[in-house]
């Protein structure tokens, strides 16, 4: 089974997160939008951050399900 590992860093701290998913729950709790959220576990504020960069596959493998439905 496929899986996705999403790494973010806080701007404010720095504190690192990595977060391993399947294709169903990156659907799930991401979707095929160009940002999402999370929230740093260490100083509890709330950042964005732009999926192409925390998870390029996932990114790309939107991409792609995007231009087969034209």
């Amino acid at each position: 089974m496929k899986t996705y590992t999403v790494h973010t860093t806080c701007p404010d701290c720095g504190t690192q997160q990595e977060q391993t998913h399947t294709a169903q729950g990156m659907e799930q709790r991401y979707g095929s939008g160009d940002k999402a959220t999370a929230t740093c576990p260490q100083c509890i504020k709330e950042y964005e951050y732009e999926m192409r960069t925390a998870c390029l596959e996932w990114d790309e493998a939107c991409q792609m399900q995007t231009s087969r439905r034209g």
